[in-house]
């Protein structure tokens, strides 16, 4: 049994399953019970487990939680939320492979308004930025993108996207532009050039529709 917290303070399983109770809230219009919180949430042991979390969640003041209603836990301002998997960074590493995430495949879970999104029921996923190239179309080192995936016809010029440039192996976040047989990657940062290469040689794997960002608090004088 986890070892008592102080109240009102969440740790790691809390949050999880809270995303969870969210998630399956906005998807299914009810909550789910007990045993299909254990099922679903990695790291639950027993149903013993989710009770006690469903506790320190209602003590917490984010729930409701009457024991003996199968599916009576009520969430305190439920806000329409969609559960996002966050896939990794966008920087030089393999593709982005999403289809079939789970939960034990990402590497962590993000929540959305589902008005951010243009389609709140189609498959999306979540990239922490690196670096500073798109500074002047607010994305900022530290900043969350939400994409969907796309085909190649879905692109249009202008569009920010996740592209795989297949002869460097890496992954960049760039604004995309046909020319001909060739793609303009073009960051939004003076300090950088666009990046230029064969259409063939290039694979979209998003279209940026969010942004989270990253505040940072004022620095001492």
């Amino acid at each position: 049994m986890p070892r008592a917290r102080e109240p009102g303070s969440l740790d790691e399983m809390d949050r999880r399953i809270l995303r969870f109770l969210i998630a399956y809230y906005n998807e299914h219009g009810r909550a789910p019970t007990v045993r299909e919180i254990m099922a679903q949430v990695p790291g639950l042991s027993s149903t013993s487990v989710v009770t006690y979390h469903l506790r320190h969640l209602k003590d917490a003041g984010r729930i409701d939680y009457p024991q003996g209603i199968a599916r009576g836990i009520e969430i305190h301002d439920l806000p329409r939320m969609r559960a996002v998997p966050k896939m990794g960074y966008i920087v030089a590493g393999q593709p982005i492979t999403t289809e079939g995430v789970t939960e034990e495949q990402a590497e962590d879970w993000v929540t959305v308004p589902l008005s951010w999104l243009p389609h709140p029921k189609r498959r999306v996923f979540a990239l922490e930025v690196r670096g500073d190239s798109m500074v002047d179309a607010s994305i900022h080192h530290g900043d969350i993108v939400i994409l969907e995936p796309v085909t190649p016809e879905d692109v249009r010029d202008g569009d920010m996207v996740a592209a795989w440039l297949k002869a460097e192996g890496e992954t960049t976040l760039k604004c995309f532009y046909r020319e001909g047989d060739t793609v303009r990657l073009q960051p939004a940062n003076a300090a950088y050039r666009p990046i230029r290469v064969p259409a063939q040689d290039v694979e979209i794997q998003g279209r940026v529709v969010a942004v989270l960002r990253q505040v940072q608090g004022c620095r001492h004088e």
